[in-house]
């Protein structure tokens, strides 16, 4: 890939990026994703690190859908819609009052699955056990896959050093996670934030947030063969 075409300052007289000084993080746009109501959507999933060796993940048990304002169309013309592939839910130039309504603040509610559309058609019951039996468990090995790549490089590597010291004080790693799903259900990581803000409209989130019940064992998964008390 050239630096033009990755929109990178290029090295003089070249048009190459100079590979010495700089990290690539490359991965596959997915262009067929699911759909929530003919729109794009990713999903915002919080978690836990509690240990890097042996793997140790808790994660909250649901999570809450960012759908795009604008219906999904995968036109080359409409490629450069940053409305409608990447800033979701809101964002600069993005009509908050285009966003579908009543909106799915989290995957909780059966509304969200009212309006999911995968390649194959099915009823909103059937979509919910969809989700537990195959969506879930695919985002819990995509959120393992993620922390395995990671853990020897950056703050997951001073996490790993001290907890294989035995710090003194308990560490833990806190992720809040973008995933995408293809049209077969599939999970994809798109993003790995670690300050937790949601973009756009709090609004849209913060009631259910501050209802929710995460002390309770049912709201929370494990990834690694731990259990939550």
């Amino acid at each position: 890939m050239s630096c033009r075409d990755a929109r990178l300052p290029c090295e003089k007289g070249r048009g190459k990026v100079k590979q010495s000084h700089r990290r690539w993080v490359l991965q596959t746009y997915v262009r067929r994703p699911a759909l929530y109501r003919g729109r794009k959507f990713d999903l915002r999933v919080w978690a836990v690190i509690t240990s890097l060796d042996p793997l140790r993940v808790v994660l909250l048990g649901h999570a809450f859908p960012k759908v795009s304002t604008v219906a999904y169309d995968p036109a080359p013309e409409h490629r450069r819609d940053a409305c409608m592939h990447v800033r979701l839910p809101v964002g600069s130039g993005c009509e908050i009052t285009n966003l579908v309504w009543p909106y799915p603040v989290t995957t909780l509610l059966p509304l969200f699955y009212s309006g999911l559309n995968f390649s194959r058609p099915l009823a909103p019951a059937a979509l919910a056990e969809f989700w537990r039996e195959s969506v879930v468990p695919d985002l819990e090995r995509a959120i393992a896959q993620t922390v395995l790549y990671a853990r020897r490089d950056g703050p997951l590597a001073v996490l790993h050093g001290l907890l294989r010291a035995g710090a003194a004080h308990r560490s833990v790693a806190v992720l809040s996670l973008d995933a995408v799903l293809d049209q077969g259900g599939r999970v994809h990581v798109v993003d790995v934030n670690t300050n937790g803000n949601l973009q756009g409209d709090y609004s849209l989130f913060n009631t259910q947030a501050c209802r929710l019940p995460i002390e309770r064992g049912h709201h929370l998964r494990c990834i690694g063969g731990c259990s939550v008390q």
